[in-house]
């Protein structure tokens, strides 16, 4: 992430997605485990472009959320926020510099067959405060 050291990093460990925020390398900070089938929503945010893919992590009253959407002209997008206490508005927003982010979860996956993204349900908003 920019403005710091610490990452965030996520992944599959057989049928569970790993989130782990920290310094490279060291222990992390948080570590959280979700279930593909709880942890993954898919929306339209109202308006008619490609859809937005949202991992949500919850520990106790925070959820953790990582966007991604293909903008098309505008090329991917990625969003980290967090909410606390079921709050509508996030006490940490970043939208991530594409740059600044190797996705070989979203990208490599969304349009595959096999991927746990591909047949995900539409959701409505909000729907992981």
């Amino acid at each position: 992430m920019e403005d710091t050291e610490k990452i965030v990093t996520i992944y599959k460990e057989g049928d569970n997605l790993i989130y782990v925020y920290g310094l490279e390398g060291k222990k992390p900070e948080i570590k959280l485990v979700g279930k593909a089938d709880k942890n993954l929503f898919k929306n339209f945010g109202g308006m008619d472009l490609e859809p937005w893919y949202h991992l949500v992590f919850k520990n106790k009253n925070y959820s953790y959320v990582i966007t991604y959407a293909d903008n098309n002209d505008f090329g991917p997008l990625y969003r980290l926020e967090v909410y606390k206490d079921g709050n509508l508005n996030p006490i940490f927003y970043k939208r991530l510099d594409s740059s600044t982010v190797t996705d070989v979860f979203f990208l490599d996956y969304i349009n595959d067959e096999e991927s746990i993204f591909y047949n995900l349900p539409q959701d409505k908003v909000p729907f992981y405060y």
